[in-house]
């Protein structure tokens, strides 16, 4: 179950407790899979509500000691026990078995809790219920199931579903890589050993802070390697080696291999078995045991910590043994990444052969869209290079792999570990810094040198970054629709910036919404200038409400962005509420980008900051020139605010078209407030001579601008040159009195054809 609902429903269980009535809740799944942690957090949230905790705690050593679980409830309260309405209960304590009466002790401990309840409500938790002894399990479920009116909450773990003392369950799911990473890098480990823990712990939290604290200092920290399965520490740990060791020699070797083979392959394992010179009997021993289950060509093992424990039954040279005979099954081409990763785990030191293994596995998985997967791997491969070239050319491909996933963990991982031996190096290592951080990359760096990928894809993307500065859609769209070296996400945002600019809002709406997928959960630099562009998008759609609350919830976001955040939320403000003076908000009027675009912005703003119509109108010239369709409609929207109701109707007129051809309706309200009174048959369609003088070619190409089609996509859809396509319009515009594309489209938009019509 995901943990905002795990959340929810231990809160409904406390607060259903304080309003008096009584309730249970049980959490279940595998050891480890942080049924603690949660039951922890419920105690936290039982005491913010000012409830009195009561909490115990089993172990397999508990289970056949009557009351065991039971005293370790109550001991807090001992003193409260000599009391005489309570005196059944003392002789639980001491464990003094032979003056217990089963039956008192289960009325008066639920009388017991009912009177500790009535003093303020009673948080009871009670954690790995599975080890609890019937005895004590009895006396609580007595007490749960007669609790009703009582202001008492049960919350339970257990590794199953079974007795519980719960109405309610929840199964805690498998926690991911990432999450497990964040938990083990706060409690003091650095990225690369909490990788390898999250990674080796399969999903279970449990056993990765088992493996996080069985690392040395220096594993830590991650000076010193690490084996594929890092050796874990604990109480848990000591007493389940104990228990495989009792189980012989052979079972305990035939583990161990097992163990190594992550995939469960049976027939690995016994092929290995038989080459390292052991019985494969073994195996079917463990079986017979419990330890693991054989269904058809696979195997598992019944508990996720025993393959934790059982790789280190064996000295670090035998392990290493048991990959190798592994890797030597593992003989088919379609077998090379098996192969490959038994080989690293059984290699000591740098090993070109196994570089070049793992290089070409990670092209592998890069080819087959794992783009993480090959990141790791070429980490990986980097471990074992035997030169500096080496080991840079595969953090290289790590660096590019780990930027195409979003990942800024595994950016900043090998950024650590990446000492750029040439230009080319130099360039990934700014536009990784770059991607991360967005500010200047902090390295030496030349940007007249592109003889190299990096060097490349580096010139390319602050060439599409320069034109969308500028506004220059459709230099950006060619650069883009050239060359796809800056990952898949980038490009998606790039492109919905381009499109954004050029009024094309569902194409832009669209390359958002697949820039957003792509970044979901980055918390790199380049995701929240995508994060700020969909909230722009949305203010444009009309959801100024809900941009708001979205740049409410950025709170971590770069400082370099928070001003761009802080002008969405004036915009978004505008949009909502129509009645708004646009001078009132003036960091909406911030302008942004370079070049043409800064120009309009900055006209814009002086326009409505200082209430001057022709600085307005010269923002509308300025878009209109620079291809700048929003822009223009923004402009003429602000101007329509200062001019007379007689200069307003054709302002609006061209304003409320030139949007509507953008598909852009977060200004409707205020344009039908903005319009004149006796404006009421404005949107109505009337005939126009001028149009109905159009030949019949130039009507299709007029209605073509009027679609929003470019010249370019015009003549596509018309089967035309786009000369043809620039001569009518040059036609139309000297018949009808315009100067614009936009004016055409208003024409357009009003006409109704004339009793001589136009040929169709």
């Amino acid at each position: 179950m995901p943990p905002p609902m795990v959340d929810q429903l231990l809160a409904d269980t406390l607060d259903k407790a304080v309003s008096g009535q009584a309730s249970t809740f049980g959490l279940f799944g595998p050891r480890g899979a942080g049924k603690t942690w949660w039951l922890g957090h419920a105690g936290d949230l039982a005491a913010d509500r000012t409830m009195t905790v009561m909490r115990t705690r089993a172990s397999s050593r508990d289970r056949e000691l009557a009351f065991g679980a039971l005293a370790g409830l109550l001991a807090p309260w001992a003193q409260r026990l000599d009391e005489p309405a309570w005196a059944t209960l003392r002789p639980v304590v001491t464990f003094d078995h032979r003056r217990v009466d089963a039956l008192e002790v289960k009325l008066t401990t639920f009388h017991f809790l009912c009177a500790l309840a009535e003093q303020q409500p009673v948080c009871i938790i009670l954690d790995d219920l599975h080890w609890f002894d019937a005895a004590s399990l009895e006396v609580l479920d007595f007490a749960s199931r007669r609790a009703s009116a009582d202001a008492i909450a049960f919350i339970t773990a257990s590794t199953g579903d079974g007795s519980m003392i719960a109405t309610r369950t929840a199964r805690i799911e498998p926690t991911s890589i990432p999450t497990m990473c964040r938990m083990l890098i706060a409690s003091g480990l650095d990225d690369a050993p909490a990788r390898r823990c999250a990674e080796a712990a399969n999903g279970n939290p449990g056993i990765a802070r088992a493996l996080a604290e069985g690392l040395t200092d220096r594993q830590r920290s991650g000076s010193d390697p690490i084996s594929v399965i890092p050796r874990p520490s604990g109480d848990l740990v000591d007493e389940l080696q104990a228990n495989l060791r009792s189980l012989g020699d052979i079972v305990c070797r035939s583990l161990v291999v097992a163990a190594a083979e992550h995939g469960g392959e049976i027939a690995a394992v016994r092929a290995a078995l038989t080459t390292l010179g052991e019985p494969s009997s073994g195996l079917d021993a463990a079986e017979s045991h419990g330890v693991i289950d054989i269904v058809g060509a696979h195997f598992g093992f019944t508990d996720p910590w025993v393959r934790t424990v059982a790789y280190h039954l064996v000295a670090p040279s035998s392990r290493r043994s048991a990959h190798r005979a592994l890797a030597a099954w593992f003989a088919l081409p379609e077998q090379a990444a098996q192969r490959a990763w038994h080989l690293a785990a059984a290699t000591e030191g740098p090993s070109q052969p196994v570089a070049e293994a793992l290089e070409l596995v990670a092209a592998d998985a890069a080819r087959r869209g794992g783009v993480a997967s090959a990141a790791i791997t070429a980490e990986r491969a980097a471990e074992f290079g035997v030169t500096q070239g080496d080991r840079q050319r595969n953090l290289l491909a790590a660096l590019r792999w780990w930027i195409d996933a979003t990942s800024a963990e595994g950016v900043r991982r090998v950024l650590r570990s990446l000492d750029p031996i040439d230009y080319d190096a130099a360039a990934a290592k700014a536009e990784a810094t770059e991607f991360l951080d967005g500010g200047p990359a902090g390295v030496l760096w030349d940007d007249t040198i592109t003889s190299g990928p990096w060097s490349q894809a580096r010139s390319h993307r602050m060439a599409v970054a320069s034109a969308l500065e500028r506004g220059d859609h459709r230099g950006a769209l060619r650069l883009l629709e050239a060359n796809r070296s800056l990952g898949e996400a980038r490009h998606e945002y790039a492109r919905a910036a381009a499109f954004r600019l050029a009024g094309e809002t569902r194409r832009a709406r669209d390359a958002a919404t697949a820039a957003a997928a792509l970044f979901a959960g980055s918390d790199a630099y380049v995701a929240s200038v995508a994060l700020l562009a969909g909230i722009d998008l949305d203010i444009l759609q009309g959801r100024g409400g809900d941009a708001i609350a979205a740049i409410e919830a950025t709170l971590e976001l770069p400082y370099t962005l928070r001003e761009q955040a802080l002008s969405l939320g004036a915009r978004a403000r505008l949009q909502s509420d129509p009645t708004l003076p646009p001078a009132s908000e003036p960091l909406a009027f911030v302008p942004r980008g370079d070049g043409p675009l800064f120009e309009v912005g900055a006209a814009i703003q002086a326009g409505v900051i200082n209430r001057d119509p022709s600085t307005l109108l010269t923002a509308v010239e300025l878009a209109e020139r620079h291809a700048l369709p929003i822009e223009a409609g923004e402009a003429r929207l602000w101007l329509s605010e200062l001019q007379s109701s007689t200069e307003r109707s054709k302002t609006l007129t061209l304003c409320r078209a030139g949007l509507q051809r953008c598909g852009i309706r977060a200004w409707d309200q205020r344009l039908l407030l903005a319009s004149p009174t006796s404006e009421t048959t404005e949107s109505r369609r009337k005939p126009d001579p001028g149009l109905d003088s159009l030949s019949h070619a130039e009507f299709r190409v007029a209605e073509a601008i009027a679609r929003g089609l470019t010249n370019r996509q015009a003549a596509a859809a018309l089967i035309i040159s786009v000369k043809t396509v620039d001569f009518h319009l040059q036609q139309m515009y000297r018949k009808l009195g315009i100067r614009s594309r936009t004016e055409l489209a208003v024409r357009m938009t009003n006409f109704e054809p004339g009793t001589g019509g136009i040929p169709r």
